[in-house]
């Protein structure tokens, strides 16, 4: 059963994938009514995976109805448009850039906020683009002065905490991360389903950084979702992210404690255990006594965390940060570390 579910799924990609029959289908969506129907079950089901075709028809189509027939098409796609029309809008020509402003609008999903402001604010924009892109940014409820980078940190919160209205539905286990390239266009690179979500975060979080290099909320995502995604891998290949110079622990250290706290605060929130450990650990390399004590103070609430060898490492880590310091909760530190004595280590 499970060899014949294999040989299926496959299949299915395969057919999914097959370039020949996307660019048939969308030859079909202006034939008869039950060609235009056959054509939209198609399509809809390749999803993210028909958006180049489309595309390219309806950048060489001189044909409005052609044109109008396409837009329909990937609104009808909806949410699994959105990030290969988000990568492609900025290289696109300016009748272009018009459509799939307006596609993105009618779509609704704000996860196509940061292109949209971009071009938005882009100062050499045409006043035609600009408008389109002002309608739609007011369709899915965006201000168009937003701060680039703090929308493009929001979305990479929403990858990070898996919210479904970001993630394509993904096809054989593999997601697609969208890249430009001036002569194929919109080029996929597989991703494993497992870590998609956590490889967007990094790349909307590394948007966000490039824009304002102090958004500590980007850091505290990218250094977060690079744990997580580097944990979930399991011996797979990441063509996104998985040839960075530094390991995952040395991104944890590099941006410093307030970056680190704000991972731990972060995984206490979620139940993520071996994150909140990963985030205590670069604590305990990076962290002063000054550090520790100011904010929200997330190691001193580690200290209640259900998980016991969480509770015995923010123990450690504040008594050899703060050792003759007092504060907030540090009657608990001397108990944990004799409970973890006591249990040999056992938890």
């Amino acid at each position: 059963a499970a060899r014949l579910e294999s040989r299926f799924e496959t299949g299915r990609t395969n057919l999914i994938r097959n370039a020949v029959r996307l660019n048939e289908s969308i030859e079909l969506l202006n034939g008869t009514t039950r060609q235009r129907i056959l054509a939209e079950k198609r399509l809809k089901e390749a999803g993210e995976y028909a958006v180049p075709a489309l595309l390219h028809t309806l950048q060489n189509s001189n044909d409005s109805h052609t044109a109008r027939t396409v837009r329909e098409m990937l609104v009808t796609i909806k949410r699994d448009a959105v990030l290969p029309l988000s990568v492609a809008l900025p290289h696109l020509s300016t009748s272009s850039k018009i459509l799939i402003a307006k596609t993105l609008g009618d779509i609704g999903y704000q996860h196509a906020a940061p292109a949209l402001i971009a071009r938005m604010q882009d100062g050499e924009e045409s006043p035609a683009v600009r408008h389109a892109v002002a309608q739609a940014l007011s369709r899915i409820g965006v201000d168009h002065e937003s701060n680039l980078s703090l929308i493009n940190a929001v979305v990479a919160n929403q990858f990070f905490d898996g919210h479904q209205s970001v993630i394509p539905q993904p096809v054989g286990g593999t997601n697609l991360f969208w890249k430009w390239d001036t002569q194929e266009q919109l080029v996929p690179l597989d991703v494993p389903e497992e870590v998609f979500a956590e490889v967007m975060a990094m790349y909307f979080a590394s948007e966000a950084l490039a824009l304002n290099p102090d958004n500590e909320n980007a850091m505290s995502v990218f250094v977060a979702a690079n744990l997580k995604r580097d944990r979930e891998l399991r011996g797979q290949h990441d063509y996104v992210y998985g040839d960075l110079p530094h390991s995952p622990e040395f991104y944890a250290t590099v941006f410093g404690p307030n970056v680190a706290q704000l991972v731990l605060s972060s995984a206490l929130s979620r139940g993520d255990t071996t994150l909140a450990l990963e985030a205590i650990s670069a604590l305990s390399e990076t962290a002063g006594a000054e550090s520790l004590l100011s904010g929200e103070k997330p190691l001193m609430t580690a200290m209640y965390y259900p998980d016991r060898r969480v509770q015995y490492e923010a123990a450690l880590t504040l008594a050899s940060t703060l050792p003759t310091s007092s504060f907030t909760g540090s009657y608990r530190v001397v108990p944990l570390l004799a409970s973890a004595v006591r249990s040999g280590g056992e938890l």
